[in-house]
C-alpha cells in the first residue's frame, strides 16, 4: 500500500473519537487504537517460541537499552494476555498526520529490532542452557 494511502487511512481515523484502524505494514501487523489517553498504535512482536515466563525475563531485560535507544518515541513493551503475545505500544503524543506516520515508522523499527534481538538472545539461552 503506498505511503499516500496509509497516511489517508491514519488521518481519517484520527478524526473519529474512537475505534481501531488495523494495517499491515510490511508484514507487520499494525493497530492505532483509541484507548483511555489517546491514540495508540500496538504492534505484536512475532517470536514464533511460546511466551513464557523465561521469555518475559529475557525481554524485561532489554527494556532499559531499548528507551535509551529509542529515546522521545520508545515504545513500551507489554503482555496481551488475551493471545499471550508480547506487544510494543505507544501513545501518540498529537493528532497531527506527520506525526503519526513519523510514529508509525518508528514502532514498525522498534519491532524489528526488539524480534532480532529477542530471538538472538533465547537462540542463546537455548544453546547455554543444552550445554
Amino acid at each position: 500500500m503506498p505511503s499516500t494511502d496509509v497516511a489517508a487511512l491514519i488521518e481519517q481515523q484520527l478524526e473519529k473519537t474512537s475505534g481501531e484502524l488495523a494495517l499491515l505494514i510490511d508484514d507487520m501487523p499494525v493497530s492505532l487504537q483509541r484507548r483511555p489517553g489517546g491514540w495508540f498504535y500496538l504492534v505484536e512482536l512475532t517470536l514464533g517460541v511460546e511466551i513464557s515466563l523465561q521469555v518475559i525475563e529475557l525481554a524485561l531485560r532489554l527494556t532499559a537499552p531499548a528507551l535509551v535507544h529509542f529515546t522521545a518515541n520508545a515504545a513500551a513493551l507489554c503482555f496481551n494476555p488475551q493471545n499471550e503475545t508480547l506487544n510494543l505500544i505507544v501513545r501518540l503524543k498529537n493528532d497531527q498526520t506527520d506525526y503519526a506516520l513519523s510514529l508509525l515508522e518508528s514502532i514498525c523499527n522498534q519491532c524489528e529490532v526488539w524480534q532480532e534481538t529477542l530471538l538472538s538472545v533465547l537462540t542463546q539461552q537455548r544453546v547455554k542452557m543444552s550445554v
